[in-house]
């Protein structure tokens, strides 16, 4: 017997409704869904052709560009996507510059996402990874040349309903960044070699239904968080000075549920304690040593506090009307700086975002989004009184001209300034066309 057919997801992210299936859908579904029992084969292509106003993040005299990247990849679907399943995803990345050829380059991205739920229980996981030589942009913006980096994130959780009313839950969260470039062939003043991170927190919770669709989730967080620098040691280069790694408890509060009949999502804000767990080192004098007829560097050991602060998770959902989604998200962290092993800040991300079908046959969405993102540094370190700000906002229409194949234009604005002389403050445009094909 033939298994029933999976829901069909959003192409690229932009469409909020699924069309109805008509005979040359069925037959596409054959060609670009090959079943095996309960897995699904997926083969599918994303292709985004982007005009960039200024590929190297730069201040003054930017170079435009036009950016194409190529993801053909497949998907492999085990379950039912309306059901319980697991869903695994790779794609090559190439990224091909039309004028800066030798920036062209081939990487890759994967995907994971889990569900699973009986009765009292529900098991999620959501994991990306990518590879691909690229610039830096965003606060990393005076560095002109590619950088290898590999981005690993990595969600998982356990819910289980222990009445109707009481709920306990277990989140676990992974992040790894690592960067591979020749950082000291650059010009002394763009030596920013950076540090690779990696990350993990464990947090408990136990929810109450308070009335019905919502509930409030007391919850205690443990984690660590470490940088290593990408460069031998070098007493005349603070960027490459090791960095002790820090842990931190979180104590806080989470709401999450269907608030209104239009209103849903989840808001939790909490305390956090932080510390260092050992010591930095810094640069005290040069001193001759007789012995050797050289001159040796000499260090000292200090300690240095991480302050708590309150932090935040939030997101909300609003339906204004049957074709309108708004969306409203807030995040406020402490992290480590990946440029120097004696700074910290605080990021604060604020995202609006509002997708509208137009129509009555669901086949064309539109969207405008924003957000704002500033980073804080602390008052002790390198970096102190340092603050940086980007803004980002975008427009964009999508256009599914079948259920397997979706057209996409978007235009976006993105610009970055800050306190401190080392980061390029830059403004970009980019105009997007993307095609995307498969289910």
């Amino acid at each position: 017997m033939r298994p029933r057919r999976p829901n069909l997801p959003r192409a690229a992210g932009l469409l909020a409704a699924t069309a109805a299936c008509a005979a040359p859908a069925r037959e596409a579904y054959d060609y670009l869904v090959h079943e095996v029992g309960p897995v699904t084969l997926r083969p599918q292509v994303d292709i985004l052709s982007t005009f960039n106003s200024n590929v190297f993040y730069q201040e003054d005299d930017p170079d435009a560009d036009l950016v194409t990247t190529f993801r053909p990849g497949l998907r492999t679907v085990y379950g039912y996507l309306d059901a319980n399943y697991i869903s695994l995803e790779y794609a090559l990345s190439g990224l091909v510059y039309a004028s800066n050829s030798e920036l062209n380059d081939l990487g890759h991205v994967a995907k994971l996402l889990v569900n699973y739920k009986t009765a009292r229980a529900t098991i999620t996981a959501n994991g990306a990874f990518e590879q691909q030589d690229s610039l830096l942009g965003g606060f990393f913006g005076r560095i002109r040349e590619t950088v290898d980096r590999l981005q690993y994130d990595q969600q998982a959780g356990l819910r289980y309903e222990i009445s109707p009313r009481t709920i306990v839950a277990l989140n676990a969260t992974v992040e790894l960044t690592d960067y591979t470039f020749d950082f000291g062939s650059l010009p002394p003043g763009q030596r920013a070699y950076l540090y690779d991170g990696f990350g993990w927190t464990v947090s408990g919770s136990a929810g109450y239904v308070v009335r019905d669709k919502i509930t409030v989730f007391p919850t205690v967080t443990y984690g660590q968080f470490s940088n290593t620098p990408n460069a031998a040691f070098d007493p005349f280069n603070i960027t490459t000075y090791p960095s002790p790694d820090l842990e931190l408890y979180n104590f806080g509060l989470r709401v999450e549920g269907e608030f209104t009949p239009r209103l849903s999502g989840s808001a939790q804000f909490g305390y956090e304690l932080r510390n260092y767990l050992d010591s930095f080192i810094r640069f005290v004098d040069l001193v001759f040593n007789p012995g050797t007829g050289q001159f040796e560097a000499v260090f000292e050991r200090y300690d240095e506090d991480a302050p708590g602060g309150m932090v935040a998770n939030t997101s909300l959902t609003y339906l204004p009307s049957p074709k309108g989604t708004a969306t409203l998200t807030y995040q406020r962290r402490f992290t480590l700086s990946r440029e120097v092993s004696n700074s910290a800040y605080t990021a604060d991300t604020v995202a609006l975002g509002y997708q509208h079908q137009l129509g009555t046959r669901g086949k064309w969405v539109a969207g405008l989004s924003f957000s704002f993102t500033a980073n804080d540094y602390d008052d002790a370190g390198t970096f102190a009184g340092r603050t940086d700000y980007l803004y980002f906002a975008r427009a964009d229409v999508a256009y599914r001209i079948q259920p397997w194949i979706t057209l996409g234009l978007s235009q976006d604005y993105q610009t970055v300034t800050s306190s401190s002389a080392t980061v390029s403050e830059y403004d970009i445009f980019r105009t997007g066309f993307r095609l995307y094909i498969g289910f």
